[in-house]
């Protein structure tokens, strides 16, 4: 996570990867 250069490339990924995450756990 630290490597990547672009942090709103990596945060919008994170962020992406999260929602994703909560939204099958509440679902």
């Amino acid at each position: 996570m630290l490597i990547c250069s672009p942090w709103s490339v990596c945060m919008y990924l994170f962020a992406r990867y999260l929602a994703g995450y909560f939204g099958s756990l509440t679902i």
